[in-house]
């Protein structure tokens, strides 16, 4: 099938052309998951045997994959346009409202985000959606009745399984702190001693940006300052680098962004991560891949954050265990590469959306 891919225009200059996409992934300062989205899922498209184009509003230049203009992409060169991620489409529609306009002999798209009927103009001509976890297929399917669906859900950032630290007794933490993040980090440090990697962390009264490289500086001090005792904190690092030491921790920590017996429709992106680190999760029970915890005993325990004690909630036993078990942790690592890497992700949006296309 011939793609047109339309993603953010052209990745950031950390994407260098003489390296390969894997390797490529290693050069960014943080593990982001949208900064790999436009790279590896074109990527493994390709392996599977499509022609992929990537759509660019700058002037095509060599890259992994070939590109055209907006100004000169003709619908008849393509057998369907794809459409990647809710903000980057909004803007492509926005600037580009011809776009979708155009006779396609298909549109499929993947979003992560709920609302799309009410964020992407035309999202009414799209054929076919896969969604980022189960609960927003669940909302937003019954909203296009005539589109075909599916959900393909969010893999680990690791393209292949990382050596495994020694064992500490301390959980993981990774990514950004709001406030529900900070106080679930807070009762969780009561526990036991957190390791954490922080991308920003919530402050008074604008949020603490932390970069690779920040360990000294007022940036960091003022983060420290914030965080609740017994946390180690150092500046968001790219996983990949930072992996043997990061998967010696004895659990990763997922948290949920929403308020005690809401639903969170977002996937916890950090989870799959932990998993391929071989770490099990001490996962919220209203987070999307809390269902995955039944795929494979062991990966994690669950905490109910309706469970609170004033203002610091209580988890159950399971954050006082402390996972040693080396042969427990490789079939965490193992389950995960053999079931949710990017390769599998492309597989899933070529046999349950794009197939469906054909």
């Amino acid at each position: 099938m011939k793609l047109l891919f339309a993603y953010r225009g052209k990745p950031s200059p950390a994407y260098i052309p003489d390296t390969t996409p894997e390797q490529a992934i290693k050069l960014l300062p943080t593990t982001h998951m949208s900064a790999v989205n436009g790279l590896l899922v074109p990527y493994y498209l390709q392996q599977l045997g499509h022609d992929v184009t990537f759509l660019t509003d700058r002037e095509p230049e060599p890259w992994w994959f070939p590109q055209v203009h907006v100004g000169d992409a003709d619908p008849a060169d393509f057998d369907c346009l794809y459409l990647w991620k809710l903000h980057a489409v909004r803007d492509w529609l926005e600037q580009y409202p011809h776009l979708i306009k155009q006779k396609w002999r298909h549109v499929a798209a993947w979003f992560d985000f709920p609302g799309v009927r009410g964020h992407v103009r035309g999202a009414h001509m799209i054929d076919s959606f896969a969604w980022g976890t189960d609960v927003i297929g669940g909302v937003e399917a019954p909203t296009f009745p005539r589109a075909k669906h599916c959900v393909v859900e969010h893999a680990t950032v690791f393209t292949e399984p990382p050596e495994m630290g020694e064992t500490e007794p301390c959980g993981l933490f990774a990514g950004r702190l709001p406030v529900p993040y900070l106080r679930a980090l807070e009762a969780a440090a009561a526990v036991v001693p957190m390791k954490v990697y922080a991308l920003w962390v919530a402050g008074e009264p604008d949020r603490v940006l932390l970069r690779p490289g920040q360990y000294d500086g007022a940036e960091l001090a003022l983060a420290r300052r914030l965080m609740p005792d017994n946390v180690t904190l150092h500046p968001g690092a790219n996983m990949l680098e930072v992996a043997r030491e990061a998967s010696a921790a004895s659990f990763g920590l997922v948290p949920s962004t929403q308020p005690p017996g809401k639903k969170q429709l977002l996937s916890a992106c950090k989870a799959w991560d932990y998993w391929a680190m071989g770490l099990p999760v001490v996962i919220s029970g209203n987070v999307p891949e809390m269902r995955h915890l039944a795929d494979l005993n062991g990966l994690g325990g669950v905490y109910d954050r309706l469970e609170q004690v004033g203002d610091a909630i209580k988890y159950t036993d399971g954050i006082k265990l402390l996972w040693t078990d080396t042969r427990k942790r490789q079939q965490i690592q193992d389950w995960i590469f053999a079931h949710h890497t990017w390769r599998h992700r492309a597989a899933q949006i070529h046999e349950e959306q794009l197939c469906t296309l054909v």
